[in-house]
C-alpha cells in the first residue's frame, strides 16, 4: 500500500500544473510565431510588390519623358546644335563666344595682369601683400 503524503501529493499537483501551464504557454508561443512569421512574410511581400510597381512607373515615366524628348511634341521643329543662338538667330555657325570681340579690349585685362602677378609672388612677398591689402581696405572703411 503506497503511504499517503500529503505535502508531496501537493508539490506533485503543483508540478502537473507547472507543467501544464508551461505546454499552454509553449503551444502560445508557437502559434504567435507562426502568425507573426506569416504577417511579416505577408508585409514583406507586400512592400517588394510596392516597391516594384513603383520603379515600373518610374521607369515608364522616364521612357515617356525621354520619348518627348527626343522626338518632341507634334509640329514642333527638331533641335539644332545651336542651342545658344536664341529666337530669330541665324543657325548656319555656332554661337558667338562670350567676352569681347576681336580687336576689341579685354575689360578685365588689369585684373587679370594682377593675379598673375600675385600668383607669381614667393610665399614671404605674398604675406607682405597681403598685409598691405588689408591695411589699405580698412583704411577706407568698411565699405569703402
Amino acid at each position: 500500500m503506497p503511504s499517503h503524503d500529503p505535502e508531496r501529493a501537493w508539490v506533485q499537483s503543483r508540478i502537473a500544473d507547472l507543467d501544464h501551464r508551461l505546454d499552454q504557454t509553449a503551444a502560445e508561443m508557437a502559434s504567435a510565431l507562426d502568425l507573426y512569421r506569416d504577417d511579416w512574410s505577408t508585409s514583406t511581400n507586400e512592400m517588394m510588390r510596392a516597391h516594384a510597381e513603383q520603379m515600373q512607373r518610374l521607369r515608364d515615366d522616364q521612357a515617356a519623358w525621354l520619348a518627348n524628348f527626343t522626338n518632341g511634341e507634334a509640329g514642333e521643329p527638331a533641335p539644332t546644335q545651336d542651342v545658344g543662338q536664341g529666337h530669330g538667330a541665324s543657325a548656319t555657325g555656332p554661337a558667338p563666344a562670350p567676352g569681347p570681340g576681336p580687336g576689341q579690349p579685354n575689360p578685365h585685362a588689369a585684373e587679370l595682369a594682377e593675379a598673375e602677378r600675385i600668383r607669381n609672388l614667393s610665399l614671404q612677398d605674398f604675406a607682405v601683400e597681403r598685409e598691405r591689402l588689408i591695411r589699405s581696405r580698412t583704411s577706407r572703411g568698411m565699405f569703402g
